[in-house]
């Protein structure tokens, strides 16, 4: 088993057991893994500069920081000033995304600072 899914087994045996705010602990611990691999895996790192947070890149802006449907933004290191809008969804292995999760990212990703989007999910079910 790769390392990757021993963590994500261990996070979700420990997600099925908690409450729902600790759910939520378990998706902000998700989106960090996910910055970690946008910003040290090879081929990621090379497509990518900063990685952040949307509300941090929101609030740099002077935009709105509250959850808009987007959690990181990344900029892309060919094209300055230009950013990628990524979602992170942690959820069970046969679980689901709603299309409303999904609908919600492609509005709020609509800006013109974004060129391209990333959805990065738990699932293991095929696109």
């Amino acid at each position: 088993m790769h390392p990757l899914d021993e963590i994500l087994q261990g996070w979700r045996q420990e997600a099925a057991q908690a409450s729902f705010s600790r759910r939520r602990d378990m998706g902000t611990a998700f989106e960090a893994l996910c910055m970690a691999f946008l910003t040290h895996d090879p081929v990621q790192a090379a497509q990518f500069g900063r990685v952040q947070p949307y509300g941090e890149w929101a609030r740099q802006r002077g935009l709105p920081a509250d959850d808009a449907g987007i959690d990181l933004v990344a900029e892309l290191k060919e094209e300055p000033g230009a950013y990628v809008a990524i979602q992170c969804k942690f959820r069970e292995s046969q679980g689901s995304i709603a299309k409303v999760e999904m609908d919600s990212f492609l509005a709020a990703s609509g800006r013109p600072e974004f060129r391209r989007r990333i959805w990065m999910d738990t699932t293991e079910r095929p696109s």
